[in-house]
């Protein structure tokens, strides 16, 4: 189990079937990937070993931003 996760977060209030629910993850995961990998490059390393993924729900956009807030405040890549 790597020490590294990737976390992605749904908003279930746009209602997208789970078709596109899959698509917009695959997009989110790739993005990220290649956001972090440019800026904290050791981190990439150790998440690309395993590639751990956790994806979430949330119910709208105050949720979410909660999230991001938090994730900030940890300084994680956002």
């Amino acid at each position: 189990m790597s020490e590294i996760k990737q976390v992605i977060v749904v908003r279930t209030d746009l209602e997208m079937g789970k078709g596109k629910i899959a698509a917009q993850v695959g997009h989110a995961c790739v993005l990220g990937a290649e956001n972090v990998r440019k800026s904290h490059p050791e981190w990439f390393e150790k998440w690309w070993l395993g590639q751990e993924k956790i994806v979430l729900k949330v119910s709208g956009p105050k949720e979410l931003q909660e999230i991001k807030k938090h994730a900030i405040d940890l300084d994680l890549p956002w």
